[in-house]
């Protein structure tokens, strides 16, 4: 959990970077932004990947003092929460070791509100608190007794407060808002007039005017969808100043160009049966674009392929059809619908592997095969014999020339037919173009891991004859082992340790989400072939299990409605029996 997160930190990397950064690894352009806010309260948007965990460890670090400064510190320390263990710790500002932290939060300067953050937000903000040497700040939950709640409120100092807790007890007037110095939310863009957090933020307006106000967000491309959400996010945080600080910035690019990483980019080209589909798929949305520009309620000037891959696309369309989308055909509807599955079949044609994609195009031909019109289409057909193809292929058996056989004329013999004439199912199970890909990498950084691990045991910690001793043929080594600033550093003042110096640590695979990661974890576990039967042995079983479950369901009706037939037979006699009045049934 986030404790064993927390734990887990190497302590040499902690020292390294305090020694790099003096208590924190902090980029200029982070200490710039959070410059930017202490200055000016607002919402700052920030471009993905630019550190907002970092730079909200810089915020809560504004709040601190050295540590055994602060008069009466320790008879008002904060109060240990109900959890127990590694958290108690965490909250009274204590790591793993017991030893106190080198800065300690301000007392009687009054609460600072968290809201906002989610799970993986707060395992990492526990990290680089390690990392700067301050407390964790505490955790307020509906475990919380009430009284150690306003103890904690007393006491001050920033703290994590759910938004229905922060409610009830600002209601309550536990909290009063003249005693909040401010509020700091994280995620920004989750932001709405009916969210919690903007209702927490209207109790403290309501009561606070001066107390500070600081929203963050590494999301810019939510702030974008629907009309003016940037405008309605800030009417509801109730401020007027927008940050913006792209990785154009000035700043920012110049500080990003300065640690550039070595970057080498390779290309896997698709199959050919994975070409045949892509093509198939862009001839049918070109189709559906020529059917929706027959509509006078669409510009035309936007509806082209390219923009139809992008989920923007959606948004354009449904933009300009809303306000007459009642007196809209329904042909026209169905286009906008069918373009929304196309543009998910070619995004799902490289994310999801052979099997698992014919399985997404028989669920669609049996929910939407009766009213959707691109499945109508020749390119259609492509689309499903290309992904069959993919999976498993029918050979048909060898069947022998009708014809003569022994003897001639009138007398001849006619060939024996064959055994079985129901044709083979040859497994193809192509595997996704981009795993042999990795598969070769991981194998590739193995082999320069085990040359530096025998280098390891050879030379020790002696670097200067290492680097001597290497070969043209270890030139990544070399380059590995030069390009470190700091491995001449020793590892208790932020050197790499032994193992880091010789490249022995984690190889890390990013992957889009977890169904992704979960998938590349099966392919290094067992191969590419062998992930593949996997997934085949498991459809098969699910479709022999949808198979029997159908039979299930026909045996009653057909015993039940042969039943009924014999019944009508036996009163009513055959066809030519004349049909049995109301009275003689009466008298039957």
């Amino acid at each position: 959990g986030e404790d064993d997160a927390l734990n887990n930190v190497p302590e040499a990397a902690l020292a390294h970077v305090r020694a790099a950064g003096g208590g924190g690894a902090v980029l200029q352009f982070q200490q710039d932004i959070v410059d930017e806010l202490l200055e000016r309260d607002g919402l700052t948007c920030i471009a993905e990947g630019l550190g907002l965990v970092e730079i909200l460890a810089l915020l809560l670090k504004e709040h601190t003092v050295p540590g055994g400064t602060q008069a009466g510190h320790l008879a008002r320390e904060i109060p240990r929460l109900p959890s127990g263990g590694a958290e108690d710790a965490a909250v009274d500002g204590e790591d793993g070791d017991g030893a106190p932290p080198e800065l300690e939060y301000r007392v009687g300067a009054g609460p600072v509100l968290i809201l906002g953050l989610n799970e993986f937000n707060r395992t990492a903000l526990k990290v680089h608190c390690k990392m700067h040497g301050m407390p964790y700040p505490p955790v307020i939950t509906a475990e919380v007794t009430g009284n150690r709640r306003e103890e904690i409120y007393r006491n001050g100092g920033p703290m994590f407060v759910t938004t229905r807790i922060a409610a009830v007890d600002i209601l309550r007037e536990a909290l009063p808002p003249s005693n909040i110095q401010g509020v700091i939310v994280a995620n920004g863009h989750r932001v709405t007039d009916m969210s919690q957090e903007a209702f927490v933020v209207r109790l403290f307006r309501s009561g606070n005017r001066r107390g500070f106000l600081r929203a963050l967000t590494d999301r810019p491309g939510d702030l974008t969808r629907g009309f003016s959400k940037v405008d309605q996010v800030m009417k509801c945080l109730m401020t007027r100043q927008l940050n913006l600080w792209p990785r154009f910035q000035l700043v920012v690019r110049a500080c990003l160009d300065a640690h550039a990483p070595e970057v080498v980019e390779l290309r896997q080209p698709l199959s050919n049966r994975v070409k045949k589909i892509q093509e198939a798929i862009v001839q049918v949305m070109e189709e559906c674009m020529t059917e929706l520009k027959k509509s006078k309620h669409v510009d035309t000037s936007e509806l082209t392929v390219e923009a139809g891959l992008f989920k923007s696309f959606n948004r354009i369309i449904q933009r300009q059809l809303d306000p007459v989308w009642n007196v809209v055909s329904r042909r026209v509807k169905q286009v906008v619908w069918d373009l929304r599955t196309l543009r998910n079949l070619a995004n799902f044609l490289l994310r999801y592997d052979a099997v698992t994609f014919l399985r997404y195009l028989e669920t669609l031909r049996l929910t939407e095969g009766s009213m959707s019109m691109w499945m109508f289409t020749q390119h259609a057909h492509t689309i499903f014999e290309q992904a069959r193809r993919r999976v498993y292929a029918l050979r048909k058996p060898p069947v022998s020339p009708e014809g003569l056989g022994e003897g001639s004329g009138i007398g001849a013999k006619r060939a024996a037919p064959p055994e079985s004439t129901a044709p083979a199912l040859r497994m193809v199970l192509e595997p996704m173009p981009k795993w042999r890909l990795i598969e070769e990498i991981v194998k590739e950084i193995d082999d320069d891991k085990e040359k530096l691990l025998r280098k390891m045991e050879k030379y020790g910690a002696d670097d200067e004859t290492l680097v001597d001793e290497l070969t043209e043929d270890d030139k990544s080594i070399a380059s590995f082992l030069k390009s470190s600033k700091d491995i001449r550093r020793a590892e208790g003042e932020g050197g790499p340790s032994l193992a880091e110096r010789y490249g022995q640590g984690p190889t890390l695979i990013v992957a889009k989400d977890e169904a992704a990661a979960s998938q590349l974890t099966g392919m290094l576990l067992r191969g590419s072939e062998g992930l593949m039967r996997q997934i085949w042995e498991k459809y098969l079983r699910q479709r022999k299990a949808a198979g029997d479950a159908a039979k299930g369901k026909e045996k009653p009706t057909s015993a039940s409605s042969s039943g009924r037939g014999r019944g009508e037979g036996g009163r009513g006699g055959g066809r030519g029996t004349r049909p049995m009045s109301k009275m003689d049934r009466m008298r039957a």
